[in-house]
Protein backbone atom coordinates (compact mmCIF):
# COMPACT_ATOMS: atom_id res chain seq x y z
CA UNK A 1 0.00 0.00 0.00
CA UNK A 2 2.99 2.21 0.45
CA UNK A 3 4.64 1.70 -2.47
CA UNK A 4 1.31 2.32 -3.86
CA UNK A 5 1.24 5.62 -2.80
CA UNK A 6 4.47 6.79 -3.91
CA UNK A 7 4.07 5.28 -6.31
CA UNK A 8 0.83 7.80 -7.44
CA UNK A 9 2.89 10.54 -5.76
CA UNK A 10 5.97 9.92 -8.35
CA UNK A 11 2.92 10.05 -11.31
CA UNK A 12 1.51 13.81 -9.81
CA UNK A 13 4.91 15.18 -9.64
CA UNK A 14 5.83 13.90 -13.67
CA UNK A 15 2.70 15.10 -14.52
CA UNK A 16 3.27 18.59 -13.06
CA UNK A 17 6.86 18.80 -14.30
CA UNK A 18 6.08 18.01 -17.90
CA UNK A 19 2.78 20.07 -18.45
CA UNK A 20 4.57 23.21 -19.14
CA UNK A 21 6.75 21.14 -21.62
CA UNK A 22 3.64 20.18 -23.29
CA UNK A 23 1.54 23.06 -23.75
CA UNK A 24 4.93 25.02 -25.39
CA UNK A 25 4.90 21.74 -27.80
CA UNK A 26 1.10 22.09 -28.53
CA UNK A 27 -0.27 25.79 -28.60
CA UNK A 28 -3.93 26.41 -28.64
CA UNK A 29 -4.83 27.32 -31.83
CA UNK A 30 -8.14 29.46 -32.31
CA UNK A 31 -10.41 29.51 -35.19
CA UNK A 32 -8.85 31.66 -38.18
CA UNK A 33 -12.26 32.20 -39.35
CA UNK A 34 -13.37 33.87 -36.30
CA UNK A 35 -12.74 37.97 -35.86
CA UNK A 36 -13.75 41.00 -33.59
CA UNK A 37 -14.91 43.67 -35.38
CA UNK A 38 -15.32 47.01 -34.29
CA UNK A 39 -17.84 49.16 -34.14
CA UNK A 40 -18.00 51.82 -37.39
CA UNK A 41 -16.96 55.42 -36.28
CA UNK A 42 -19.39 58.36 -37.71
CA UNK A 43 -18.68 62.26 -37.87
CA UNK A 44 -22.09 63.52 -36.15
CA UNK A 45 -23.45 66.80 -38.11
CA UNK A 46 -26.30 69.03 -37.18
CA UNK A 47 -29.48 69.30 -39.69
CA UNK A 48 -28.05 73.12 -40.32
CA UNK A 49 -24.52 71.16 -41.70
CA UNK A 50 -26.28 69.25 -43.76
CA UNK A 51 -27.98 72.31 -45.10
CA UNK A 52 -24.63 74.17 -45.90
CA UNK A 53 -23.41 70.90 -48.04
CA UNK A 54 -26.87 70.96 -50.29
CA UNK A 55 -26.36 74.70 -50.80
CA UNK A 56 -22.54 73.94 -52.00
CA UNK A 57 -23.48 71.55 -53.71
CA UNK A 58 -26.51 72.68 -55.57
CA UNK A 59 -25.99 75.95 -56.22
CA UNK A 60 -22.13 76.96 -54.66
CA UNK A 61 -24.48 78.92 -52.25
CA UNK A 62 -26.17 81.17 -54.67
CA UNK A 63 -29.72 82.15 -54.22
CA UNK A 64 -30.04 83.75 -57.75
CA UNK A 65 -29.29 80.60 -59.93
CA UNK A 66 -31.40 78.69 -62.07
CA UNK A 67 -30.86 75.74 -64.22
CA UNK A 68 -31.92 74.35 -67.89
CA UNK A 69 -34.50 72.77 -66.09
CA UNK A 70 -35.84 75.97 -64.12
CA UNK A 71 -34.99 74.39 -60.65
CA UNK A 72 -34.59 77.63 -58.70
CA UNK A 73 -32.29 79.00 -56.05
CA UNK A 74 -29.46 78.22 -53.75
CA UNK A 75 -31.43 74.59 -52.93
CA UNK A 76 -32.62 74.36 -56.67
CA UNK A 77 -36.47 73.50 -56.31
CA UNK A 78 -38.26 71.85 -58.51
CA UNK A 79 -41.55 73.23 -60.03
CA UNK A 80 -43.22 70.03 -58.24
CA UNK A 81 -41.33 70.87 -54.78
CA UNK A 82 -42.85 74.69 -54.91
CA UNK A 83 -46.42 73.77 -55.52
CA UNK A 84 -45.85 71.16 -52.55
CA UNK A 85 -44.48 73.75 -50.42
CA UNK A 86 -47.38 76.29 -51.13
CA UNK A 87 -46.78 77.88 -54.58
CA UNK A 88 -49.64 78.69 -57.15
CA UNK A 89 -48.60 77.69 -60.38
CA UNK A 90 -48.91 81.23 -61.39
CA UNK A 91 -46.71 82.58 -59.16
CA UNK A 92 -43.94 79.75 -59.95
CA UNK A 93 -44.74 80.66 -63.59
CA UNK A 94 -43.95 84.37 -62.60
CA UNK A 95 -41.00 83.28 -61.20
CA UNK A 96 -39.66 81.25 -64.32
CA UNK A 97 -40.51 84.04 -66.42
CA UNK A 98 -37.86 86.16 -64.78
CA UNK A 99 -35.16 83.40 -65.77
CA UNK A 100 -32.30 84.70 -67.83
CA UNK A 101 -28.99 83.11 -69.25
CA UNK A 102 -25.61 84.52 -69.49
CA UNK A 103 -22.85 82.92 -71.26
CA UNK A 104 -19.59 83.39 -69.26
CA UNK A 105 -15.97 83.62 -71.09
CA UNK A 106 -15.09 79.73 -70.81
CA UNK A 107 -18.22 79.31 -72.99
CA UNK A 108 -20.05 77.95 -70.42
CA UNK A 109 -24.21 78.88 -70.18
CA UNK A 110 -25.66 80.26 -66.61
CA UNK A 111 -29.08 81.09 -65.64
CA UNK A 112 -29.73 83.47 -63.21
CA UNK A 113 -33.95 84.80 -62.00
CA UNK A 114 -35.03 87.46 -60.02
CA UNK A 115 -35.32 86.93 -56.24
CA UNK A 116 -38.01 89.47 -55.48
CA UNK A 117 -40.64 87.04 -54.93
CA UNK A 118 -38.57 83.44 -54.15
CA UNK A 119 -36.71 85.55 -51.65
CA UNK A 120 -33.25 83.99 -49.67
CA UNK A 121 -36.14 83.99 -46.56
CA UNK A 122 -38.23 81.91 -48.36
CA UNK A 123 -35.65 79.85 -49.76
CA UNK A 124 -34.27 78.99 -45.90
CA UNK A 125 -37.41 77.96 -45.25
CA UNK A 126 -38.20 75.65 -48.37
CA UNK A 127 -34.97 73.59 -47.46
CA UNK A 128 -35.82 73.49 -43.98
CA UNK A 129 -39.63 72.36 -44.96
CA UNK A 130 -38.08 69.90 -47.66
CA UNK A 131 -36.08 67.95 -45.72
CA UNK A 132 -38.16 67.46 -42.54
CA UNK A 133 -41.06 66.34 -45.45
CA UNK A 134 -38.49 63.93 -46.86
CA UNK A 135 -37.26 62.56 -42.95
CA UNK A 136 -40.62 62.22 -41.95
CA UNK A 137 -43.20 61.35 -44.34
CA UNK A 138 -41.95 60.53 -48.11
CA UNK A 139 -39.00 58.73 -47.25
CA UNK A 140 -39.91 57.79 -43.36
CA UNK A 141 -40.10 53.88 -44.55
CA UNK A 142 -37.68 53.62 -46.36
CA UNK A 143 -35.01 55.30 -43.75
CA UNK A 144 -36.75 53.17 -41.01
CA UNK A 145 -36.10 50.08 -43.65
CA UNK A 146 -32.69 50.65 -44.77
CA UNK A 147 -30.57 52.74 -42.53
CA UNK A 148 -27.48 50.91 -41.14
CA UNK A 149 -27.71 48.57 -44.47
CA UNK A 150 -24.92 47.83 -46.89
CA UNK A 151 -26.37 48.77 -50.51
CA UNK A 152 -23.52 48.19 -53.32
CA UNK A 153 -20.94 48.98 -51.26
CA UNK A 154 -22.40 51.45 -49.74
CA UNK A 155 -23.26 51.64 -45.85
CA UNK A 156 -26.73 53.93 -45.40
CA UNK A 157 -27.66 56.49 -43.81
CA UNK A 158 -29.93 58.50 -42.65
CA UNK A 159 -28.28 61.43 -43.96
CA UNK A 160 -27.03 60.13 -47.25
CA UNK A 161 -30.91 59.24 -47.84
CA UNK A 162 -31.86 63.29 -46.99
CA UNK A 163 -28.68 64.46 -49.28
CA UNK A 164 -29.26 61.89 -52.28
CA UNK A 165 -33.31 63.28 -52.31
CA UNK A 166 -32.17 66.31 -53.77
CA UNK A 167 -32.20 64.50 -56.71
CA UNK A 168 -35.23 62.91 -56.00
CA UNK A 169 -36.60 60.98 -53.39
CA UNK A 170 -38.02 58.79 -55.73
CA UNK A 171 -34.78 57.59 -57.56
CA UNK A 172 -33.36 56.82 -53.99
CA UNK A 173 -35.76 54.50 -53.33
CA UNK A 174 -35.43 52.71 -56.60
CA UNK A 175 -31.72 52.61 -55.92
CA UNK A 176 -32.13 51.05 -52.57
CA UNK A 177 -35.53 48.87 -53.79
CA UNK A 178 -33.11 47.25 -56.51
CA UNK A 179 -29.88 46.78 -54.20
CA UNK A 180 -28.58 49.50 -56.06
CA UNK A 181 -28.87 48.42 -60.00
CA UNK A 182 -31.13 51.32 -60.80
CA UNK A 183 -28.62 54.26 -59.85
CA UNK A 184 -29.84 57.91 -61.81
CA UNK A 185 -27.58 60.23 -62.57
CA UNK A 186 -28.78 64.34 -62.80
CA UNK A 187 -27.99 66.19 -66.13
CA UNK A 188 -24.76 66.57 -64.49
CA UNK A 189 -23.98 62.93 -64.28
CA UNK A 190 -24.11 63.21 -60.50
CA UNK A 191 -25.51 59.81 -59.14
CA UNK A 192 -27.82 58.21 -56.47
CA UNK A 193 -25.12 56.43 -55.33
CA UNK A 194 -22.37 59.30 -55.42
CA UNK A 195 -25.31 61.16 -52.64
CA UNK A 196 -25.12 58.54 -50.62
CA UNK A 197 -21.55 57.79 -50.30
CA UNK A 198 -20.72 61.46 -49.37
CA UNK A 199 -22.65 60.48 -46.58
CA UNK A 200 -22.15 56.96 -45.89
CA UNK A 201 -19.98 58.04 -42.52
CA UNK A 202 -21.76 60.81 -41.06
CA UNK A 203 -24.83 60.72 -38.65
CA UNK A 204 -26.93 63.06 -37.96
CA UNK A 205 -27.35 64.47 -34.41
CA UNK A 206 -31.30 65.20 -34.57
Amino acid sequence: MKRRKQYIRTLILLAFTTLPNFAAKNPLHFDDKISIHAEKTYEYISKTDLYKHIAFKESSNRYNVSNQMNMLGKYQASRQALVDFGYPIRLIDSIHKTIYSDTLPSGRVVYYFDTKIFTPAEQERFIRWFISKVEKVYMRQTIETYVGQEIDGVHITKAGILFASMLGFGYVKQYLETNGQTNFKDANGTSIKERLNEFTDVKLMS
